[in-house]
C-alpha cells in the first residue's frame, strides 16, 4: 500500500483529482490522503462495507461509488476523468482483464496516470508453499502475470506505455515468520530482487 500510494501521490498536481477503483479498507487513498493533503479523492468498490469504511477512515470523500461486481464497468456509475486512478489487486479478479483496463484507463484523464497492482504467483513463499503441495490461491482470482508476462500483457498485448515499474515487498517464506522477515527487511529485498516481489506494479501513462 505504501508504495502504490506514494507512485500516486507523487503524480498527481495541486488540487489533483484520485480515483480508487477498488478501495477495500481505505489503506492506499489514507495513505495518498496523509501525503497530499490537497488531493480530491474518490473512492469506488464492489461492497458498500469498504466505502463506508473507507470514507470513515478519510473524513471526507468527493465521491463514493458502487460498482458491480458482476460487469466491471467504471463508465456506468462514474462520471468524468481523474488526474490518477489506482487499481490495487483486482485486476486479476476480472473475467476480461484487457477490457478491464480499457475501462480502468477510460477514467484517467489524457497525461494522467494508472497505478496498476496485480499479485506476482511466482513470489518466494508461493513457491515454497507450492513445493510442499499446498496449493493456495484466492478463491476470486481468475489469472495471474509472473513478472515477465506482466510486462508482456501491458506493453506487447495491450500496447501501453509504461512509466515506471516498482516493487513492494519480498516474503520469503509463508506464515508469521515470512510477515515479520517482510517487516525487517522486505523493502531491502524487493530493491535487491524485484522479480520476487509480492505484487506486481506498473505506472501506466495515458497519452496526453
Amino acid at each position: 500500500h505504501r508504495v502504490i500510494a506514494a507512485l500516486a501521490a507523487e503524480r498527481l498536481p495541486d488540487q489533483g483529482t484520485l480515483l480508487d477503483l477498488g478501495c477495500g479498507m481505505g489503506d492506499i487513498p489514507a495513505l495518498v490522503r496523509a501525503a497530499r493533503p490537497d488531493a480530491r479523492i474518490s473512492i469506488a468498490d464492489a461492497y458498500q462495507i469498504c466505502l463506508d469504511a473507507t470514507t470513515a477512515k478519510l473524513g471526507a470523500v468527493e465521491g463514493a461509488y458502487l460498482l458491480p461486481e458482476a460487469e466491471f464497468d467504471p463508465a456506468a456509475v462514474i462520471d468524468g476523468e481523474f488526474d490518477v486512478v489506482t487499481m490495487s489487486h483486482v485486476i486479476e479478479h476480472l473475467i476480461d482483464p484487457a477490457e478491464g483496463l480499457r475501462r480502468a484507463l477510460a477514467r484517467v484523464r489524457p497525461g494522467g496516470a494508472l497505478v496498476l497492482a496485480a499479485p506476482n504467483p511466482a513470489r518466494p513463499d508461493l513457491v515454497f508453499t507450492n513445493l510442499l503441495q499446498r496449493h493456495y490461491v484466492n478463491r476470486g482470482h481468475v489469472c495471474a502475470w509472473d513478472p515477465s508476462h506482466w510486462r508482456n500483457f501491458l506493453e506487447r498485448i495491450m500496447g501501453l506505455k509504461v512509466e515506471a515499474y516498482a516493487a513492494d515487498a519480498v516474503y520469503l517464506v509463508p506464515g508469521a515468520l515470512g510477515r515479520a522477515l517482510a517487516d525487517l527487511a522486505g523493502g531491502a529485498l524487493a530493491k535487491a530482487a524485484p522479480w520476487w516481489a509480492f505484487s506486481n506494479i506498473a505506472v501506466v501513462r495515458k497519452p496526453a
